[in-house]
């Protein structure tokens, strides 16, 4: 099926939260890490100048939070920029997803982006080892709720990374959007089918992370993400099988004349059932980079040639 391609940039809704956001987003995961200040700072300011408006991060990024909100103050369009964060998990991946917790952490999130309401509070990656203490009296989703009622938050989201918990979760029809990372991308789509198609039935807001699978379909099969490290594929050394799949991606976009980064983006973009998709930057260079990629033209005979090839590396 060929779908009409638009400009990363134009804005779409999301879900039915009555907010217009830009198709192309910033995730934050790399913004409090290892980043000097200045460079991350840089990072979301750069975004601001190239018309993104939307940025996904969480209190797990260790100080994205505050980063951002240095970003923010003073910039002329920090105004119209949509945050969404999380809660559940906080730094060293400890869980937490209990009321007074997800209290505490909208507490902290509010003051550490310097905002006086938080867009989007998200379920961070739910799974099923968690899923009674979510959804006790005493758990995420009452908290959330109860910040909700109190205009602590504007909207309740979920992310995660299994489809299936996250299905079993958009079917509770208490979440206006989700977020699903490392399961639809160009070398695997099927396993999230079912995901998006329920979302869309309920005009969900759709948000997609890890478009670059990782790593691997931005820097290709030749190196890694830092110097000497082999190509990574979902945060660890990518298979043979791997590997072989995103060398054939390379020789197609080779003979076309595309970067695969453009190729990786645009994919996801096309489909009507995702509102945005938000690769992370390390430089804000990396931001013009992203921007290019997302608005580059492919005709539709690329993608035509596209769809025959397998989807995952069960039909290979």
């Amino acid at each position: 099926m060929i779908i009409e391609e638009k400009s990363s940039l134009n804005s779409g809704p999301l879900g039915e939260t009555g907010h217009q956001i830009t198709r192309l987003g910033l995730g934050a995961a790399h913004l409090g890490g290892e980043l000097d200040e200045e460079v991350a700072v840089g990072i979301v300011r750069r975004s601001l100048d190239r018309g993104i408006r939307f940025i996904d991060t969480a209190p797990l990024y260790g100080d994205s939070e505050r980063r951002i909100g240095v970003a923010l103050r003073d910039h002329p369009a920090s105004g119209e920029m949509f945050i969404a964060t999380k809660v559940g998990l906080q730094p060293g991946h400890v869980p937490d997803y209990t009321y007074d917790g997800t209290m505490r952490m909208i507490e902290t999130s509010l003051e550490r982006l310097g905002q006086p309401m938080l867009h989007l509070v998200q379920i961070h990656e739910i799974q099923d080892e968690h899923w009674a203490q979510v959804w006790s009296s005493a758990g995420a989703v009452a908290a959330l709720q109860r910040a909700k009622d109190q205009h602590l938050i504007g909207h309740v989201g979920v992310t995660g990374s299994d489809p299936a918990v996250v299905a079993r979760a958009i079917e509770t029809d208490v979440f206006e959007t989700a977020l699903i990372w490392g399961s639809f991308h160009l070398l695997d789509q099927e396993i999230a089918e079912r995901t998006l198609d329920l979302a869309a039935q309920r005009n969900m807001g759709v948000v997609v992370g890890s478009p670059f699978g990782g790593s691997i379909l931005a820097t290709g099969t030749r190196h890694g993400p830092r110097p000497g490290m082999r190509p990574q594929f979902l945060y660890q050394d990518a298979d043979d099988e791997t590997v072989k799949r995103v060398q054939e991606l390379e020789e197609f976009c080779g003979r076309n004349q595309l970067p695969l980064r453009a190729l990786a983006l645009q994919f996801i973009l096309r489909d009507p059932r995702v509102s945005t998709v938000i690769p992370g930057a390390i430089h804000p260079c990396q931001v013009d980079q992203l921007v290019a990629d997302t608005t580059n033209e492919i005709s539709s005979s690329c993608w035509d040639e596209l769809n025959h090839f397998p989807k995952t590396s069960d039909s290979d």
